[in-house]
């Protein structure tokens, strides 16, 4: 208690030269202002100038420096770049959707465009549209994380639409089929 009690003295000590009566502590260098509403009776603040030589000593420290911690990253086992045995790849795999054509009295109707994203980040996301007449179509979204929520939405030729939020299971893969009811 007693190696806290001078370092706290001191600092008040410092604070005390560097305050005025009544007003905002100020730094000596600064001129005294009434409130600090009034920014005016500040003045021209001071420009600092550096030369070339002492931008190019800063920037070699920096280079240095990192350096230094690229050179400790890679004494401690690690890299730059993500490991091909990473857990975030681990823990990705293929979502299979698989369409499905269905009839209208006795005309087939196909699937036209099959629509896979994750739900909350559309940014990844799959289509994929289809020209001719095939019953079944399918898609393959590689990469899908695992624990991850999925919205499926197929569309037929007919214009129908079908949604289906599907859950990515595991590693090795989870496949979807849709049919229209």
């Amino acid at each position: 208690m007693d190696a806290i009690d001078p370092r706290i003295s001191s600092r008040l000590r410092i604070a005390g030269n560097f305050a005025t009566p009544g007003q905002v502590p100020v730094s000596p260098d600064l001129p005294v202002f009434p409130s600090l509403n009034d920014t005016a009776a500040l003045g021209d603040l001071p420009v600092f100038v550096l030369n070339e030589t002492d931008l190019n000593a800063f920037m070699e420290k920096m280079r240095s420096l990192k350096q230094d911690a690229l050179r400790q990253r890679a004494l401690r086992g690690g890299s730059g770049t993500r490991p091909a045995g990473d857990k975030e790849r681990d823990r990705q795999g293929p979502l299979d959707v698989k369409a499905h054509g269905y009839y209208e009295g006795d005309k087939l109707v196909p699937v036209r465009e099959i629509r896979v994203f994750e739900i909350g980040n559309y940014r990844k996301r799959a289509y994929n549209t289809f020209a001719g007449g095939w019953p079944d179509n399918s898609l393959r979204m590689d990469n899908a994380r695992v624990g991850k929520h999925y919205r499926v939405k197929v569309t037929w030729e007919s214009g129908a639409t079908q949604e289906r939020d599907v859950t990515m299971d595991s590693a090795s893969g989870t496949s979807v089929d849709v049919w229209r009811y």
